[in-house]
């Protein structure tokens, strides 16, 4: 209501939703994936499966849960390979 017209309230609106999108689809997968040692691509697929299988919840824990795995897949020599494909590390290295 503090607009004066229309137009300058779309404007907003489209602006802070292309933030919000470019931030949550590009930018945050990106910093978790670095600092948590995973792949950014398997954090986003974690938040999305995860809210898939348990609505707004398992979006959050998403990320805890592929971090479980990732933590037990490294423990053990013949699981070691999928461990790598969730870093997004060089299985060799």
């Amino acid at each position: 209501m503090q607009f004066g017209t229309w137009e300058s309230a779309a404007t907003v609106f489209v602006v802070l939703q292309a933030t919000q999108f470019i931030t949550g689809n590009a930018i945050e997968p990106l910093l978790t994936g670095a600092r948590l040692a995973l792949s950014p691509f398997m954090v986003v697929v974690a938040v999305f499966l995860g809210a898939f299988l348990w609505g707004i919840p398992g979006a959050f824990i998403g990320v805890p849960v592929l971090i479980v795995a990732l933590t037990l897949c490294e423990q053990f020599p013949s699981s070691r390979p999928v461990a790598a494909l969730l870093s997004g590390r060089d299985p060799d290295g």
